[in-house]
């Protein structure tokens, strides 16, 4: 038997292909999901203002933002394992560049550089995972694999590397998981499999539900990242202290993995609109219980629901955009359409605080918890009628 990998038979629907996409996607995801831990150990050693620290996430999520929206128009054109090579290699240079120099501006033109990095491989992802026989599943496994390593590496870091040896350390514990993660690429096919020819009018349809999918995601990612910006102060305001906070948020990191595995697990084995259904229900009494006087235990509770939901609904939404973009060439925008739901999230939810009350802020959350997910379950049904007519 011939136990050589042939790469000529890899293919998106195999499950080497499909776990190798979710560990290039953790590598991708891993400086966003670890950004304040980073931030704090760059503000204490390099002696940076707020202000100064903030630039430096930004810098990032700008390199990261500029090729999500760029890769439409080369994503499919280009080698995907060549695009993997490229990426890994742009995020362990930003990495280090901004660990080798003490000047500002040039660790801001690091992060930015290692933004690119994580923008190409991001988008790569999505768009492999898109192009899945079962977008949902495919998703679920992806969050969960983003999910298991922050939780390792926010757990880990502070223990075993950051005590020792600081921001320096910790740029270079980061590249070597990456390094490590980047070997993943090897079980990646070269090429997508979307080519369905389609009429002038059908692409147009297309395009359009696509991109009020796009912006259905948009409006998700703000509401809950409004939210979850100003939940520490909400458990403040709440009289539960600052120790007990930080072990509601692990839990959640925790429900946060858990809630993407049960995508995994269970795909559309019940279809979209029950698992969606129940996300809306869930996260409303989530905000319910934001909007009262809540106790500790009701905390790890809505830490829990929120994170796990969040990224539960967000697997079948993501699998919703993927399955109705016929052509396979918007689907990588997904990543972009997150990340600016997540920019404008928290600057619209500090403009809704009034005080010491949040009533506006969730109101806000409801409406685009409930508004982008009905308008994907319509998205969802109008596609589904589409394929049977089409059938018929």
């Amino acid at each position: 038997m011939n136990s050589k990998l042939n790469l000529d038979t890899i293919t998106i629907n195999s499950k080497p292909t499909i776990i190798a996409t979710s560990v290039i996607s953790a590598s991708a995801s891993a400086i966003f999901l670890i950004m304040p831990l980073l931030i704090g150990v760059a503000t204490e050693e390099l002696n940076l203002s707020s202000e100064r620290a903030g630039f430096i996430a930004s810098s990032y999520f700008a390199g990261y933002l500029l090729i999500c929206l760029s890769a439409v128009f080369w994503i499919q054109r280009l080698n995907w394992r060549t695009i993997s090579v490229f990426g890994h290699a742009l995020l362990v240079i930003g990495i280090l560049a901004a660990i080798a120099t003490s000047q500002y501006n040039t660790i801001l033109a690091s992060f930015f550089i290692a933004g690119c990095g994580g923008g190409i491989l991001f988008g790569l992802c999505i768009n492999i995972l898109g192009q899945t026989d079962n977008p949902d599943r495919s998703f679920g496994i992806k969050l969960s694999a983003e999910q298991i390593l922050a939780a390792l590496l926010v757990y880990l870091l502070p223990l075993y590397v950051i005590d020792s040896w600081g921001y320096t350390g910790l740029g270079v514990t980061l590249t070597i998981v990456f390094c490590v993660l980047g070997f993943a690429t090897i079980w990646l096919p070269s090429k997508g499999n979307k080519s369905e020819v389609m009429s002038i009018n059908d692409s147009k349809k297309s395009t359009r539900a696509v991109c009020l999918g796009l912006l259905a995601l948009m409006i998700f990612m703000s509401g809950l990242s409004g939210v979850w910006a100003f939940i520490e102060r909400m458990a403040d305001e709440n009289a539960i202290s600052a120790v007990d906070i930080g072990k509601a948020l692990s839990f959640g990191l925790i429900g946060g993995v858990f809630g993407a595995f049960a995508a995994a697990l269970f795909g559309d084995r019940f279809g979209r609109v029950i698992p969606l259904t129940l996300s809306i229900l869930t996260l409303s009494l989530v905000l319910f219980i934001l909007n009262s006087n809540f106790s500790l235990t009701n905390f790890i509770f809505v830490c829990i629901a929120l994170s796990g939901f969040w990224n539960y609904s967000l697997a079948y939404q993501m699998g919703i955009v993927a399955s109705i973009d016929k052509t396979g060439n918007l689907t990588v925008l997904i990543s972009s359409a997150l990340a600016l739901g997540a920019m404008l999230g928290p600057a619209i939810a500090g403009m809704l605080i009034s005080g010491d009350s949040y009533l506006y802020l969730h109101i806000f959350a409801f409406l685009c918890i409930a508004s982008a997910i009905g308008l994907l379950i319509f998205l969802s049904a109008g596609a589904h009628k589409g394929r049977e007519s089409s059938a018929s």
